[in-house]
């Protein structure tokens, strides 16, 4: 492995250190990379895709399954036209099955959002994410099982070859669509595609079940995946989202239902099975709103997050500002401010001292701030009732004429004391707004077997104009 050495550390007047790297030592960090790599970047480099297979081998082994779908009507032109004025008699059912699984996929966003409001606890589905996968693709398939029965009436086509080209279809429309967006997720398409086209072939009912059982294991992997990895924003785009969650599910889900009425409608000892198909989801569907209600939501290794930000103005008592994702046991809040939280006896006041020069027209304001201590951020705002002319300051500053304000700027982590100076017009009367955000305090917590990770902010205001 290649690394820098020869870092320049060096330290500013404020105390802050950086690294810098001379342009000799970064020449040479190149040359030897160019040196290293003359016949071209290793393969490996791109095994991202499927078990370790190479982008260069994944491009083969998709073109090639291209070209054998394009080959195989050739060999089979009567069948193939058959399927082809098959799907366009009955092209309709596509849209209105996709539009019926949708509708039950939000159903189930619903139902998960009247459980978590009813529990009190809105962020549950962020801790335990694949117990909320897996009741809504139940209670999905259970309301499926339940109400397909209202669509046979609905002149749907009775042949179930009609069924399998469909799935082959729209697997084929989804594989382009992905491969459009990223090749790289082309292979959850492509996984399905070879499985719903052996799916196709072969005439054995259990042959073409484990088939239709192996087409859905890939995306199966990948939604595990995702939700191990807890991607909050995909997680809850697939549970709790209305429309788009839902949508993704449903292109998902579709290819798999056609394969599984094709099963369905063909064969007598499936349509013997399916009779007990609401009856097997519906205890499915139970069993996975019994583990969600009586599983404890925060427990020693998951503590329930409370949220707590102290303000305090010109030196009064603070006032506290609470916020969890949970409710929270009676007398907590009381016990949380005047125990927990409990804070040494000092002065919180940010003391601001001001010295001015006057030349001519033009004055020099010199600030010192003290603070009792080191704070993260510091914001300072001037007012002036005069518009104020800037001619000089020792750090950024900017003039917004509509609401009479000078807001410097001094990034994080400020040195204490901090002083500052700003040269500007002689008539000009300023008056300081300076809020301090200190670092967050992490102090963990239990309670009557309850466990609490509180996170303790405290903000500090400087402002003449209040009334406190």
């Amino acid at each position: 492995a290649m690394v820098l050495s020869d870092f320049t550390v060096t330290e500013s007047e404020t105390g802050n250190f950086r690294n810098t790297v001379s342009g000799v030592d970064m020449t040479a960090f190149y040359n030897e990379m160019l040196k290293l790599f003359a016949d071209g970047f290793p393969g490996d480099w791109d095994i991202h895709y499927l078990a370790g297979i190479s982008e260069q081998n994944y491009l083969i082994i998709y073109t090639s399954l291209i070209m054998l779908l394009m080959i195989f009507p050739i060999f089979r032109r009567k069948h193939f036209g058959w399927y082809m004025k098959s799907l366009g008699r009955n092209f309709w059912i596509i849209p209105s099955l996709f539009a019926f699984i949708f509708l039950l996929l939000a159903f189930s966003s619903l139902i998960i959002s009247i459980i978590l409001s009813g529990m009190k606890l809105p962020e549950l589905w962020q801790i335990f994410p694949l117990r909320f996968l897996f009741f809504k693709l139940a209670s999905t398939l259970f309301a499926y099982s339940v109400l397909v029965k209202l669509l046979v009436k609905l002149p749907f086509s009775r042949r179930g070859s009609f069924y399998s080209i469909s799935a082959l279809f729209f697997l084929v429309l989804s594989l382009f669509v992905l491969t459009w967006i990223d090749l790289s997720l082309s292979v959850f398409a492509l996984w399905p595609l070879c499985f719903i086209f052996l799916f196709t072939l072969t005439k054995k009912p259990i042959i073409k079940f484990i088939l239709l059982l192996f087409s859905a294991a890939w995306i199966i992997y990948g939604l595990v995946e995702i939700f191990l990895l807890r991607s909050i924003k995909v997680i809850e785009l697939i549970i709790l989202s209305p429309v788009w969650g839902n949508l993704l599910l449903a292109l998902i889900l579709l290819p798999l239902i056609l394969g599984a009425i094709r099963l369905d409608i063909l064969f007598h000892p499936f349509k013997r099975l399916t009779k007990y198909t609401p009856l097997v989801f519906g205890i499915i569907t139970v069993l996975a709103v019994f583990i969600i209600l009586r599983t404890p939501a925060y427990d020693q290794q998951n503590p329930q997050p409370v949220s707590v930000n102290e303000i305090i103005v010109n030196g009064e008592p603070g006032k506290y500002e609470i916020e969890s994702t949970a409710g929270l046991p009676d007398g907590f809040r009381t016990l949380l401010t005047e125990e927990i939280l409990e804070t040494e006896d000092t002065a919180d006041i940010i003391d601001t001292e001001t010295v001015s020069e006057s030349f001519l027209n033009r004055k020099t304001v010199f600030t010192s701030l003290n603070l009792p201590d080191a704070p993260q951020r510091l914001k300072i705002s001037i007012f002036s009732d005069e518009d104020i002319t800037l001619f000089e300051s020792s750090y950024p500053a900017s003039w917004f004429p509509s609401s009479k304000r000078l807001d410097v700027y001094i990034g994080k982590n400020p040195p204490v004391p901090l002083d500052f100076s700003l040269t500007l017009n002689k008539d000009a009367e300023l008056k300081y707004r300076i809020t301090a955000d200190y670092p967050v305090e992490r102090i963990s917590y239990s309670l009557d077997g309850r466990y609490y990770l509180i996170e303790y902010r405290k903000t500090l205001i400087s402002d003449p104009t209040d009334e406190q």
